[in-house]
């Protein structure tokens, strides 16, 4: 049994018997801590290391050495969370002196080694749940049951573990003192370890972190920063290079590290502040693996292929293989086995999702930014592939096989995006072995890869590979229509056309670069002939999509010449006829020829193309004419591609016959055409395909939509003819529109408006040679059509109506318009036309056509049930109409329309759209005011509106409120738009129609807020309160004594409304505080900026965040400077507790209502004048709320800029002083959201100061230099040697740069910032203003004076450079700014005596980097000297 602690015997004595007092481990720690006063609380905060007295630094030595011998010698307490608290807390406290000598005795990185060996070893994997991590848990019978070993608890023992390293790391290389230095010195010697150890070391943490992903319990962030340890431990050490002969890391670490990667690339997609930890673990890692494995492996690598000629044996160095045998071997094991656990599985699987991350890196190590360097690093690059494939592809089993050629996959990604390429051979053989092209389910993404990496690989017809793919293609080519789909995404092989888009197309392009594009062509003709002899019956076949023959499209001309292209056509039209004439020949082949004739043809563009197959031309239209009547039984797929032939053929080969022959041969042919076989035919196929609404399947096309193309071509053709235009009016007619009998079923129009749209939209000027009768039919049956099926597409039908409206004549735009208006009164689905008419551009439309529609949806607005998104598609239409004026609409014309409009049931946005129209219509009125009509219109409209006031008691609300916002947008209207005598005359101006307007807001304000402020409540005070704020103050001011009474209520009504604002939205509490500051001249100003305060605290947006502020500075503007300096005085707190960003706000609003000119300046007291900014920079430099700060920058930027009158000789010493502790490790501000924020103004302080304020500066730019060099440290990361160890560049703690680093747009900033110090505007120079010009130049005398201190900037960012690193770009961003610094150097020095000056006191490394700034400014940025 436990003995319990004498609280009589001393705190030694109590120490000395703690191992005979208590019988548990834990009893004992518990007891130790409360003897030194320590919490065993894992979130209490830490303690920095204090003086204290010699029996405390006593007492925590001994438990020190107590507690480290304990956790070595028995393995069961590393299993007790308490202890390692307790050593934590112990190693915060002692001093640095005192703790290397406790240390000394027992190495602390040994026993936290050995603990996380014992706590995670590396032979029993996580556990992969709950109830495997509970059974582990019960084979630990020593440990106490309070002292559990779940995940969780791991979790936090291996974060106390790493604290306690990484603090033993801060206190060794960040010495709080000088005469501290020695001790942290011996501190550091503690952190040395053997390479053995600290491979160690790196494993079992590995271990850990491998172990606590697996479990879901450990967070991100810690993750990051063990691995962010490791890297610090290594630097830590006196060799930090890496043994090029080494590859015990490889051995012991390699596999836990590429789980590890792998697991953290699956978290990565997580959101906020873990992702960031995600990625600077996943660098952290990625350096480990860089450094280790792939770095000396390459070198290696190039080490072996050099003839270096030596009479010494070279001792051979472990390459690639010898680095990667561990995770092959580890892999080979878990393969080994027959049944594997969900554990081994998990791992397996992770370490085939490494091998791809693995390859990336390797890839990232090599340099491979040029051409050139990438055929350098290829032989690299193919041995590490080729590797990495072995180890993946040894498997031999089944489920493993999509597996991985799915990371195979993925590693040719990572080759693709880097460019490169590797060997044919290597592909060769993925393909045979990988690919299954001969099965029935071959990987069709893996061959698109090799595809894309390689394609010379298929442009050999006779080789095994190509034979075997196009076969594939031909095998696997077919679809049902429902699975087809007309969008590809890069990563969906569901949808059979990505095969076209990823694999046939590219192939297209690679036999037309190898010029070799007949021989895919035969490829082509062979394989369709293979798919329908096969008796395919799918809807979908992969070669007669129509994306092949748009990539044929691209390539045919480039890639073949003329004569090329006819010798092609003359034999596939040899072949045709061949096919057609012989009986033996299956259809199959028919159909093969007439898709690669359409695919051809439809390939020729050029002029000289189509003069040179001319000849053929012709003789293939008898062709296909011959085989359409030889062929008995043509179906649906091969009717279509050969009617599409023939209008191919017709629109190139017809325009240069029909010019080249006599006008009796012209019409001969044109009747030949009318009534030939395949007009007929086409016709045919027309009336019988308009019966069945099936469409085709996507990269299809269908029958009939094939052969109204023929027909509407060969019209067009033909509409200019004369003789015969009204026969293809006619044939144009038959083919679109029902028959004559009745039938609707056979309309083209009717069945099918989506397609016949799409093939009109090509032929707009078609419809002019239509008789009026049949184009208004015609238009009539598709627009019924297409607003009835409210699942076609509005896009289609928007193009044709711009295509027609854009080249068709007066008569057929008025027709379309007739009949489009004419359908939207007659549908019953007003929502369809509604969204066409927004979507259409209606400026384009004539002033009657836009009323025409504007009657129309007026009328249709004003229905009952009219509601829902077609109101809102109604109004918003009007809104658009009304954006000009339409002098003749009945809403403009008639009063009662626009009060029948406003009387409709409106909701909040619908509202808004109301709001726009009233404030439109009554704009195009009052602009034509002298006129009787619009006169008319105003005093019907306020005859209207006074009788609505003087009536309806509730106004209207909340249910129609539109009648009410009538009424104020013509108060608001008229009143700054008419003269007095105007205004008398109309009735609603009148003083008793404003009393009643006003007694009834206020009746209807009380009565809504009397209770509950929510529902018909709420909208009914909103309404109220945007009514009354939007009256003028002359209107109320014109209204009786009633007006007046009720204008005092509102004011109360008003501000009590701000002051118990709690269930008042912030829209409403807005318009009332602009309300009540319209009046501040008649209330004190600071009640004024204590309701603002009030406001700015609430909820915003930045809308109603400016409304509210610039209230307050139009408010203050009327009051005196002195009284304002005085409200700043008041506002502005004595402490920085008290301080607000609202209070900010209101600081920076009163500087803004100031007058900036010195007269006005001069008259407040001296006090004053010195204090604002004063107070403001005191408040800024101890402040340590990010928000608050951000507001006292925009504050002290304000009047360094606006208010010069403020702004001392002193105070700017201040500002410079302020500006230099912010951007220093002294900063009070700790984090902040946005760093990048915080130094843009930083920047913007200086830059203010140095713009405007330059002459009071006077002889103090000395004090710049420290300031520029602040904020140039900010720019640069440490290297990576230095990173996460020493703050060798003073960053402030607010900027992270390893997290947030600044970016190029930063650099920029300060660039400018050294270039205003260096060549400051004339306007800035002191004397420069309002005197007459002297013989010395002020400019070159200020920039002289600046010459003797900005080299110094200069000098530090020569140092800076060495030492860190700048981002992409920001190097030539900054460089503008040090060639300004070089300017004024050598003003006034011969040659280049400035710069020399300065490099006499650089170092060899820093005048390097000088001579180079100072070459490229000589070369490029220097005067010319001639």
């Amino acid at each position: 049994m436990a003995a319990q602690g004498d609280a009589s015997k001393s705190s030694l004595q109590r120490l000395l018997s703690l191992d005979k007092s208590f019988d548990s481990f834990e009893q004992r720690v518990q007891e130790a801590a409360r003897i030194l006063d320590i919490s065993l609380d894992p979130q209490s905060e830490p303690q920095s290391p204090a003086s204290s007295s010699v029996s405390h630094t006593a007492r925590l030595d001994f438990v020190l050495r107590w507690l480290l011998d304990k956790l070595s010698a028995h393995p069961e307490t590393c299993q007790c969370l308490q202890s390692w608290i307790l050593l934590r807390r112990i190693l915060e406290r002692m001093p640095s002196a005192a703790l290397a000598k406790s240390l000394s005795v027992a190495n602390p990185l040994n026993t936290c080694s050995n603990a996380l060996a014992q706590i995670f070893p590396s032979t029993s994997p996580a556990p992969a749940t709950a109830d495997e991590a509970k059974h582990s848990t019960k084979k630990r019978k020593r440990q106490s049951a309070a002292n559990d070993t779940t995940s969780d608890h791991h979790a936090l023992i291996f974060g106390q573990v790493m604290a306690s390293i990484r603090l033993l790391i801060t206190r060794s290389t960040q010495s709080p003192s000088a005469t501290d230095a020695a001790s942290e010195n011996r501190v550091h010697a503690l952190l040395r370890l053997d390479h053995a150890d600290l491979i160690r070391f790196v494993k079992h943490t590995l271990h850990a972190l491998m172990y606590l992903q697996t479990s879901h319990n450990i967070p991100t962030s810690l993750i990051a920063s063990s691995l962010s340890l490791i890297q610090d431990l290594a630097i830590l050490q006196p060799n930090a290079s890496v043994d090029p002969l080494d590859i015990s890391f490889c051995i012991e670490c390699l596999w836990p590290a590429a789980l590890l990667l792998q697991s953290l690339h699956s978290t990565s997609n997580s959101d906020g502040a873990s992702q960031e930890h995600t990625q600077h673990a996943v660098r952290s890692l990625d350096r480990l693996l860089a450094t280790h494995l792939f770095v000396p492996a390459r070198v290696a690598f190039y080490s072996s292929k050099a003839v270096i000629q030596k009479k010494r044996q070279q001792i051979e160095v472990p390459g690639l293989v010898q680095r990667l045998d561990p995770l092959r071997s580890h892999i080979t094991a878990l393969l080994d086995e027959n049944t594997l656990s969900l554990i081994k599985k998990d791992q397996l699987s992770s370490a085939y999702g490494s091998v791809p991350l693995l390859l990336d890196l390797a890839v990232r190590c090599a340099p491979i930014a040029s051409p050139k360097q990438r055929i350098i690093e290829a032989p690299w690059i193919h041995l590490v592939f080729k590797f990495l494939s072995d180890i993946i592809t040894f498997s031999s089993k089944t489920s493993d096989f999509m597996v991985v050629n799915q990371k195979l996959n993925e590693m040719l990604d990572v080759l693709l995006e880097k460019h490169l390429v590797l060997d044919a051979d290597v592909l060769s053989e993925i393909l045979d072995q990988r690919c299954s092209l001969s099965t029935s389910q071959p990987d069709f993404p893996l061959v698109a890869k090799i595809l894309n990496m390689n394609s010379s690989i298929f442009t050999d017809i006779s080789a095994p590979p190509a034979k075997a793919l196009f076969e594939a293609l031909t095998n696997n080519g077919q679809a049902e229509a429902s699975t087809t789909s007309t969008s590809v995404s890069n990563d969906d092989w569901t949808n059979p056309r990505s095969i076209c888009y990823k694999i046939v197309v590219p192939l297209i392009h690679a036999y037309a670069r190898t010029r070799n594009l007949p021989a895919f062509l035969d490829q082509w003709s062979s394989c369709l002939s293979t798919q329908i002899s096969s008796k395919a019956t799918s809807d979908w076949l992969l070669w007669t999509d129509l994306s092949l023959e748009e990539a044929l499209r691209a390539v045919l001309e480039t890639s073949l010449t003329s004569v090329q292209i006819a010798e092609l056509l003359e034999s596939r039209q040899n072949a045709l006829s061949q096919s057609a004439s012989s009986s033996s020949v299956a259809s199959s082949q028919i159909f093969a020829n007439i898709v690669l004739l359409n695919a051809i043809i439809g390939a020729v563009k050029t002029d000289a193309t189509i003069e040179t197959l001319m000849p053929y031309l012709e003789s293939l239209l008898f062709a296909v004419e011959n085989t359409l009547s030889q062929t008995a039984d043509i179906s649906g797929a091969l009717s279509a591609h050969l009617i599409g032939l023939c209008s191919r053929i017709y629109q190139l080969w017809y325009p240069i016959w029909s010019t080249s022959n006599s006008s009796e041969e012209v019409q001969t042919r044109n009747v030949a055409i009318l009534d030939g076989p395949i007009t007929k035919f086409a016709l045919e196929r027309i009336h019988n395909g308009s019966k069945s609404k099936a469409e085709a399947a996507a990269g299809t096309v269908s029958e009939v939509d094939s052969a109204f193309a023929f027909v509407a071509s060969i019209c067009d053709m033909q509409r200019q003819l004369t003789g015969h235009e009204s026969d293809y009016a006619h044939l144009f007619c038959r083919a679109a529109l029902p028959s004559t009998d009745g039938s609707r079923s056979s309309s083209y129009a009717l069945q099918r408006p989506a397609a016949f749209l799409t093939v009109l939209t090509g032929y707009p000027k078609l419809l002019t040679c239509i008789p009026a009768t049949e184009r208004i039919r015609l238009f009539k049956t598709l627009f019924g059509s297409f607003i009835s099926n409210s699942s076609q597409s509005s896009s289609v039908l928007l193009e044709f109506l711009d295509a027609v409206f854009a080249t068709s004549d007066l008569s057929t735009k008025d027709d379309l318009f007739t009949t489009v208006c004419e359908t939207m009164e007659d549908s019953d689905a007003p929502g369809s036309w509604l969204d066409i008419l927004l979507q259409w551009p209606l400026k384009a439309f004539s002033r009657p056509q836009r009323e025409k529609i504007l009657d129309v949806t007026v009328s249709s607005a004003t229905k009952e049930a009219f509601s829902g998104q077609a109101k809102q598609q109604a109004l918003d239409l009007i809104a658009v109409l009304l954006e000009l004026p339409n002098a003749t609409a009945k809403i403009s014309t008639a009063p009662a329309v626009l009060w029948d409009l406003a009387g409709v049931p409106l909701n909040s946005t619908e509202l808004i759209a109301f709001q726009n129209i009233c404030q439109r219509l009554l704009g195009h009125i009052i602009d034509t005011k002298e006129q009787d009509r619009s006169k008319s219109y105003l005093e019907q409209l306020s005859v209207l509106i006074m009788g609505f006031v003087s009536k309806q008691k509730d106004l209207g609300l909340p249910s129609t409120p539109g009648r009410i916002l009538l009424a104020s947008a013509l108060l608001e209207a008229s009143e700054a738009r008419f003269t007095q005598e105007e205004l008398a005359t109309l009735p609603h101006r009148s003083s008793s129609a404003i009393d009643s307007l006003v007694k009834r807001l206020w009746e209807t304000l009380s009565n809504s807020t009397d209770g509950k402020l929510n529902g018909d409540n709420l909208d009914t005070a909103r309404i109220a309160v945007q009514v009354y704020t939007g009256i003028p103050e002359s209107i109320l001011s014109s209204g009786g004594s009633s007006t007046e009474k009720y204008a005092k209520r509102f004011a109360k009504k008003l501000r009590s409304l701000i002051e118990d604002s709690d269930d008042v939205p912030v829209p409403i509490l807005v318009q009332c505080f602009q309300q009540l500051s319209s009046a501040a001249s008649k209330a004190d100003p600071i009640d004024i900026c204590t309701t603002a305060e009030h406001l700015l605290t609430q909820e915003t947006d930045a809308g109603q965040y400016y409304a509210i502020t610039d209230s307050v500075i139009k408010a203050i503007q009327a009051i005196s400077e002195d009284e304002k300096l005085s409200l700043i005085e008041r506002i502005l707190p004595a402490s920085v507790q008290q301080c607000t960003a609202e209070r900010v706000m209101l600081v920076r609003c009163i500087v803004s209502a100031m007058h900036g000119s010195r007269k006005h300046g001069t008259a407040a007291s001296e006090a004053g004048s010195v204090s604002v900014l004063v107070r403001l920079l005191e408040l800024l430099i101890a402040c340590s709320e990010y928000k608050v700060h951000q507001q006292l920058v925009v504050c002290v930027t304000a009047v360094l800029r606006e208010q010069s009158n403020l702004v001392t000789q002193y105070s700017a010493e201040m500002t410079i002083a302020t500006v230099t502790t912010l951007a220093s490790p002294s900063s009070p501000i700790k984090s902040v959201k946005q760093a990048s924020l915080m130094f843009e103004g930083l920047c913007t302080i200086t830059q203010s100061l140095l713009q405007f304020h330059r002459s009071s500066l006077g002889g103090r730019f000395h004090l710049l230099v420290p300031l520029m060099q602040r904020l140039l440290a900010c720019l640069f990361l440490p290297s990576s040697r230095d990173a996460g160890t020493i703050n060798r560049f003073k960053h402030p703690a607010w900027l992270d740069p390893a997290a947030a680093p600044l970016a190029v747009k930063h650099a920029q900033k300060f660039s400018r910032l050294l270039e205003n110090l260096c060549n400051p505007p004339q306007l800035n120079v002191a004397g420069s203003r309002g005197k007459a010009a002297e013989l010395v130049d002020e400019t070159r005398k200020a920039r002289m004076h600046v010459a003797q201190h900005a080299p110094h900037i200069l000098h530090y960012y020569c140092t800076l450079i060495l030492n860190g690193k700048l981002g992409e770009g920001m190097r030539d961003a900054l460089t503008p700014g040090m060639w300004a610094i070089i300017d004024v150097a050598e003003i006034g020095a011969d040659d280049s005596r400035g710069v020399k000056a300065l490099s006499s006191s650089m170092g060899n490394a820093d005048r390097a980097v000088l001579r180079g700034i100072w070459e490229d400014w000589r070369r490029f940025g220097g005067a010319w000297k001639g």
